[in-house]
């Protein structure tokens, strides 16, 4: 047990306990991933799910069981069927566009690449890692290592000590690994652990003189047409492997088309299953090219098949309470007692299932707590997808049947209404979609009803709504509706009366105003030769990052200053009345962040039921010099005190996080110290999932001789209350307006 290591990973979780200070990273903030084109060009040709043989209403049921489980927090999926991608989902403010952060699912594409690396002899599965790195091994090590191989670390079977939390405060991580303790039985005792992985990239870049990136890129990226990527590296420069990788979902969704085809690329043309359309070469023909791809030849064999076949068997029995998988070669297994499926898993939420029986893929990235596989999601998509008598198939039979086409149309509707409802949308675009599948809806039924003997004209009720629906265009517009407040303000530089009504009353008090820490109530530091009129600088450790992406970086916030509200005016190209928009900026010690956030409303139905309307609006935001797209919102409102509130919401696409601002005012402010303005902010994921992790950390460390007495000592209610405090912090704040001191 390296003691020093210890030492340094407990030092810094305390630094990231303590609000009130700056966390001090042991190592240098990792390099910026690049900014990705937004809008690729597609790859796999679209189909309507029944032209695949796969339900819509099935596909709309199960797409809304994923968006009302509040513990998914899902992001987007993307769903093929035969090769063609038969529905593709943003939840909320993502984008399933954009590449993600994949965390643990990259092992998956590690394994692939190490696949490649056995298939041209260059390595073996058997190979000793004292043989590997003997210029690294001490004698000690040697004897402590054994007959450690590289199927061991394949297999997450090593029993390695060294692990993800001991990597943020080591410059040499092979050096960490070698030198490491070992729990369980090497070889023998499944012990999941990222640096396993690590020490794959690590073989991979000493057996071929290149990095992962460049291998993967040259020879499994270029041939199935992934361009847009970024690994981050350690240290040293060698790739994390084990997560750190930013790739689309379409992008994961070739990769498993290679694994569920063999290690093969493409698909046999005459098997009917080719699904690959060559990017077009202008946007202009983005939609309408397909073409077959030829840029790897048919039946080209890129993943060894014998080696493939062993990744895809469990070696490794994974504890019950992880879910309903196994550990095969870096890619999960499901147990026996389950439908067939091979999974690449990243915590958080991060998916890519196979299921081959069938020919069904399922890409999806979402932001939850979730570690390996226990939440609702695998089970609800393996009795929708799993077998051929799953939900989405059962409709096969009436797909084929003479009076199927009178439902088509319905379904589709219904699906459509679907995706409108599981992502950010205005009233007007649910209604739209409403008033689609009402029309469709009654189309199906006149179409098997005779019609009544009263007349169209005197006919009312349900169908008179239709009748007006389907007059000219204009009465098929959904109408907005009549504001019910006075309008925030009113634009003079136009030829227009017309007043503008984007910003409501509610915002009004957090406008034009600057929500500024109080020294008072944080520690405060000053220079050592400051005078004494200097401005104390309050230190405290509340950014707008997610701490999970701070620690993930190494770029920590040095502390907030301030937050502040206002408003501009832009020109609308689709109008002659120009927007009014709201503005944000975020001040922190070392950044200024300055973005503009959409404004949401919310509606109650008669039932009591609340709906909120409105979208998120993206730009891009620097955080210690790494830029991250960002999607913001901000909803204004009272609390049970009726006092105003501003929530702001960030969403960070790109990642698994988001951040959220809560901005309480005091309507007595000063009165008995009581601040102007209290803010709190939280993160999802959140504590649960740190906490979780930490704890089971806690577990292998007290097993080791020295510190296990120690360490086994501390309580995980109090572990609990530190991670909470960590990532829900509150500042008082003071205020001023524009043109104040």
């Amino acid at each position: 047990m390296n003691l020093n290591a210890v030492n340094r990973s407990v030092t810094l979780l305390s630094r990231l306990f303590d609000p009130a200070k700056p966390t001090q990273a042991y190592l240098a903030p990792t390099m910026g991933k690049p900014m990705f084109p937004e809008l690729p060009a597609p790859y796999f040709l679209r189909a309507e799910p029944e032209e695949e043989g796969v339900s819509s209403a099935a596909t709309a049921e199960f797409l809304r069981k994923l968006h009302k489980n509040p513990d998914l927090r899902m992001h987007g999926i993307t769903i093929l069927h035969n090769g063609r991608i038969i529905c593709e989902a943003s939840f909320g403010a993502q984008d399933v566009r954009i590449p993600k952060y994949t965390f643990s699912a990259c092992k998956s594409i590690v394994s692939l690449c190490i696949g490649i690396l056995c298939g041209d002899g260059k390595l073996s599965t058997d190979e000793k890692l004292t043989d590997i790195f003997s210029d690294r091994v001490t004698a000690v090590a040697k004897m402590r290592l054994g007959n450690l191989s590289v199927e061991d670390l394949l297999t997450m079977r090593t029993g390695i000590l060294f692990n993800e939390l001991e990597s943020q405060t080591d410059e040499d991580w092979i050096r960490g690994f070698l030198n490491s303790a070992i729990t369980g039985e090497p070889g023998i005792t499944f012990s999941y652990n990222s640096l396993n992985t690590y020490m794959l990239a690590a073989i991979l870049c000493r057996k071929t003189g290149m990095t992962l990136s460049q291998f993967a890129g040259q020879r499994l990226f270029a041939p199935l047409g992934i361009t847009d990527y970024f690994w981050e590296t350690c240290p040293a420069g060698i790739e994390k492997g084990g997560w750190g990788l930013y790739l689309r979902q379409e992008d994961m969704a070739k990769l498993a088309t290679l694994v569920l085809h063999g290690g093969r690329w493409n698909p046999d043309p005459q098997s009917g299953k080719t699904s690959i359309v060559t990017p077009p070469a202008s946007p202009e023909n983005a939609e309408t090219s397909n073409d077959t791809h030829n840029s790897v030849c048919s039946d080209t064999q890129i993943i060894p098949e014998d080696y493939l076949k062993n990744a895809l068997t469990a070696h490794a029995e994974a504890p019950k309470d992880y879910g309903d998988f196994d550990y095969g070669y870096q890619i999960w297994v499901s147990r026996k007692d389950r439908p067939r499926a091979w999974l690449f898993n990243g915590m958080l939420g991060q998916n890519v299932l196979i299921y081959p029986d069938t020919d069904t893929i399922l890409v999806s990235n979402a932001g939850n707590d979730e570690l390996f596989q226990t939440s609702p999601y695998y089970r609800i998509a393996e009795d929708y997808f799993a077998a051929p008598d799953a939900r989405a198939f059962r409709t096969n039979a009436a797909a084929a049947s003479a009076d199927a086409p009178s439902k088509t149309p319905r379904a589709a509707a219904d699906l459509r209404l679907a995706l409108v409802e599981i992502r950010q949308h205005t009233e007007k675009e649910l209604l739209t979609a409403q008033i689609a599948l009402a029309a469709e809806t009654a189309a199906a039924f006149s179409a098997t009803t005779p019609p009544p003997h009263t007349s169209n004209e005197k006919q009312g009720g349900f169908f008179a709504f239709l009748r007006r629906g389907r007059g000219n265009k204009e009465s098929r517009e959904p109408r907005e509706k009549t504001p019910s407040h006075t309008p925030a303000h009113t634009h003079a530089g136009t030829n227009t009366s017309r007043e503008i009504t984007v910003l409501p009353p509610e915002a009004a008090p957090f406008l034009d105003r600057t929500f500024t820490i109080q020294p008072s109530h944080t520690v405060v530091t000053r220079t050592q030769d400051a005078p004494d009129d200097t401005a104390v600088i309050p230190s405290n450790a509340v950014g707008l990052l997610p701490v999970v992406l701070q620690a993930v970086q190494n770029a920590y916030t040095q502390g907030f200053v301030s937050l502040s509200f206002s408003r501009t005016i832009t020109e609308n190209p689709s109008s002659t009345i120009p927007t009014e928009q709201l503005l944000v900026t975020y001040r922190e010690q070392e950044d200024t962040h300055i973005f503009p956030a959409g404004v949401l409303c919310m509606k109650y139905a008669p039932d009591g039921t609340a709906s909120i309307y409105g979208k998120s609006i993206r730009s891009t935001c620097y955080f210690r010099g790494i830029p991250f797209r960002i999607a913001a919102s901000c909803r204004f409102t009272h609390d049970e005190e009726h006092r105003p509130v501003c929530i702001l919401t960030v969403d960070f696409p790109e990642t698994p996080c988001s951040r959220t601002v809560k901005l309480f005012l005091n309507p007595t402010p000063h009165a008995n110290g009581i601040p102007d303005a209290v803010l709190r902010q939280e993160e999802t994921p959140g504590a649960g999932m740190i906490t979780r992790a930490l704890i089971s950390q806690k577990v292998l460390l007290a097993s080791q001789p020295l510190i296990g007495g120690t360490i086994d000592k501390i309580d995980n209610a109090y572990l609990d209350y530190r991670v909470r405090r960590m990532l829900a912090p509150e500042l008082e704040l003071k205020s001023s307006t524009a043109g104040q001191g």
